[in-house]
C-alpha cells in the first residue's frame, strides 16, 4: 500500500498540471472563437483606388504605421537594418529571436502574390480587428489594436496601396512558438472598430500616432504577450541583432529623466532626417565588426538597433512633432524604469 500511495502522490502534480494546461487551452480556444464570433464576417466593400488614396496608403504603410518594417526582409549589414530593396513586403525576418522568444514567427507576404484571395473587407478586418483570412485570431505581434486608432479612410488607404504593390514571391515558414507564448499572444482582445477622425488636440493626436507608429510597442516592457500598461514607454527589451551589439529601446518619458528629457521639438524631429542617417551609416560601415576579448573569443563591437530609422525618416514633421508633444507630456518616474 505504501508503494501505491507513493506512486499516486508523485503522479498527482503531473496529472494536475496536465489537466490545467488542457483546461487553459480549451478556454483559450473558446474565448478566441467567441471573440471572432462577436466580430462577425468581414465587410463587403468595393474599394475605390484613387491616386490620392493610394499615395496616403503609401505614406502610412511605408512610413508612419511601418508595415514595411515587419513584412520585409531587412539588411542587417547596414545600420538599423533597412528593408532589402526589391523584396519589400515579400515576408519578414523571423521575429522570435528579436522579441526575446524561442521559436519561429514571420510577418507574411503582403503583395498581391499572397493576398489575391483576400477581399478588401477581410484585409480591413485583419488590420483593425485582428482576425485573419481563415477566421482565426491574429497574434498580438500584429498591432491591430493600435491600427484600429486610424480613421477609417486611412485604413482603406492602406488596403488600396497594398493592392498596387508588385507581385513578389515569398512564402514564410509556419509559426512555431511554445504553447504558453502562443496562447498568451492570441488572448489579446479584438481591436475597436470605427475610430473618430484625427483630433485637433496635438497631444491626443500624438498619443494615437505613438501607438500607430509602434513607439509604445517597442519602448515598453511586455509580459506574456501583453504590454505592461503601467509602464508604457518606460523602455523596452534589447532585441537580438546578428553581428552587432543591440541598443535597448530607451525610456521616452520626459518626466522620468529619460532620453527626451533635455531634447526640444526641433531636435527630436531633426533626428529623423536622411542626412543624420547617412552619418550613422558611415560610422557603422567603418566600425570593426569583431574584436578579441580577454578570453580570446570574439564579440561584436558595432552597435545597431532594430529601430527602423529609414522607414521613420519619411514621417511628416508635423506628425513627428505631435508624437514629441505627447511624449513630453508623460510624467514617468525614474524609479519605475
Amino acid at each position: 500500500m505504501a508503494a501505491i500511495s507513493t506512486t499516486h502522490s508523485r503522479s498527482t502534480p503531473a496529472l494536475t498540471a496536465t489537466a490545467g494546461m488542457l483546461a487553459l487551452t480549451a478556454l483559450s480556444v473558446l474565448s478566441c472563437r467567441s471573440a471572432v464570433d462577436r466580430i462577425g464576417a468581414a465587410r463587403v466593400i468595393e474599394l475605390e483606388r484613387t491616386p490620392q488614396r493610394v499615395e496616403r496608403g503609401r505614406y502610412l504603410a511605408d512610413h508612419l504605421a511601418a508595415c514595411i518594417d515587419c513584412h520585409s526582409p531587412r539588411d542587417w549589414t547596414r545600420f538599423s537594418g533597412p528593408p532589402i530593396a526589391g523584396r519589400e513586403y515579400s515576408g519578414g525576418d523571423n521575429l522570435a529571436p528579436m522579441l526575446g522568444r524561442k521559436g519561429v514567427i514571420h510577418a507574411p507576404n503582403l503583395t498581391p502574390t499572397a493576398l489575391a484571395t483576400w477581399s478588401d473587407g477581410e484585409l480591413i478586418r485583419a488590420i483593425t480587428l485582428g482576425v485573419g483570412h481563415d477566421g482565426r485570431r491574429l497574434r498580438a505581434f500584429m498591432p491591430y489594436r493600435d491600427y484600429a486608432l486610424l480613421p477609417e479612410d486611412d485604413v482603406l488607404s492602406i488596403v488600396a496601396y497594398l493592392r498596387t504593390l508588385p507581385e513578389r514571391a515569398g512564402a514564410v515558414p509556419s509559426t512555431r512558438l511554445g504553447w504558453l507564448v502562443d496562447w498568451a499572444t492570441r488572448r489579446r482582445p479584438p481591436g475597436l472598430a470605427g475610430p473618430e477622425p484625427w483630433p485637433n488636440d496635438l497631444q491626443d493626436r500624438g498619443r494615437r500616432l505613438a501607438r500607430i507608429a509602434g513607439c509604445v510597442n517597442c519602448h515598453s516592457p511586455w509580459r506574456l504577450g501583453a504590454l505592461r500598461e503601467r509602464r508604457l514607454l518606460s523602455g523596452g527589451t534589447a532585441l537580438e541583432i546578428a553581428g552587432a551589439e543591440p541598443l535597448p529601446p530607451p525610456d521616452l518619458r520626459a518626466g522620468s529623466g529619460g532620453r527626451l528629457a533635455a531634447v526640444d521639438r526641433d531636435t527630436f524631429v531633426a533626428r529623423f532626417t536622411p542626412g543624420r542617417l547617412a552619418t550613422h551609416d558611415t560610422r557603422f560601415a567603418n566600425a570593426a565588426e569583431r574584436s578579441l576579448d580577454e578570453a580570446g573569443g570574439s564579440r561584436p563591437t558595432r552597435r545597431s538597433t532594430p529601430m527602423p530609422w529609414r522607414v521613420y525618416s519619411g514621417i511628416d514633421p508635423d506628425d513627428l512633432g505631435a508624437i514629441f508633444d505627447y511624449l513630453r507630456s508623460l510624467p514617468g518616474s525614474a524609479a519605475s524604469r
